[in-house]
C-alpha cells in the first residue's frame, strides 16, 4: 500500500479544520510534556498498541505496531517535528500531530523511508504527538521538537522582557 510523503501543516490545520480522527488517548500513558527544543529517545518495541493510525480501539489494522503519545505544550509559532529512525521491513514508524481535544489530526507523515517530519505554524496550546508502528513495526527512535529561528527569537525576546520587568520592580 502506498503511504503519503512528509507533511506540512496547512493554514486549515493551524486553526483546527482538518478531518476528525477520533484519537481519544484516555487510558493511555501520555509522555512528556514536550516543548520547544525538546529531544527524547523512545522505543515502540516496549509500547502497547493503543492507537491505529489515529483511531483508538481494538489493536490491528495498518498501524498494528506499538505507539507512543507525547503531550506538546507549544507557545505558538513555527514548528518542525522530526522523528528519526532507520527504516526497514520491520521498522516503519509514522508521525501524527493531534489537536488539543485529541479528535483532529492536524498533520501526519507516513513515508516508507527513514525518518518522518511535520512542519508548519501552530497557535499556542496543548497538542499531542503520536509515534505509531505501521503493521507490526517497532523501533527505537529520536523525537525532536524544533522551533523556527523566528519562534525562538520571539521566545527569547519574551524572556528578556520578563527579565527587564524584574529588574525595574
Amino acid at each position: 500500500m502506498n503511504k503519503t510523503m512528509k507533511a506540512t501543516l496547512s493554514a486549515g490545520a493551524v486553526i483546527g479544520l482538518a478531518g476528525a480522527a477520533n484519537a481519544d488517548f484516555s487510558g493511555q500513558t501520555i509522555l512528556g510534556p514536550l516543548g520547544p527544543g525538546s529531544s527524547v529517545m523512545g522505543d515502540t518495541n516496549f509500547s502497547t498498541n493503543d492507537n491505529n493510525g489515529g483511531a483508538s480501539g481494538v489493536p490491528g489494522g495498518s498501524w498494528g505496531g506499538g505507539d507512543d503519545v507525547y503531550q506538546l505544550n507549544w507557545p505558538g509559532g513555527s514548528i518542525t517535528i522530526d522523528l528519526l529512525f532507520t527504516h526497514s521491513s520491520s521498522t516503519d514508524l509514522d508521525l501524527r500531530l493531534f489537536d488539543t481535544d485529541q479528535n483532529t489530526t492536524l498533520a501526519s507523515s507516513a513515508s516508507i523511508t527513514d525518518n518522518e517530519q511535520i512542519a508548519g505554524i501552530l497557535a499556542s496550546g496543548t497538542y499531542y504527538i503520536t509515534v505509531d508502528g505501521w503493521g507490526t513495526s517497532a523501533s527505537a527512535y529520536t523525537l525532536n521538537v524544533i522551533p523556527s529561528p523566528a519562534a525562538a527569537g520571539v521566545l527569547g525576546m519574551a524572556g528578556l522582557a520578563g527579565l527587564a520587568r524584574r529588574r525595574r520592580a
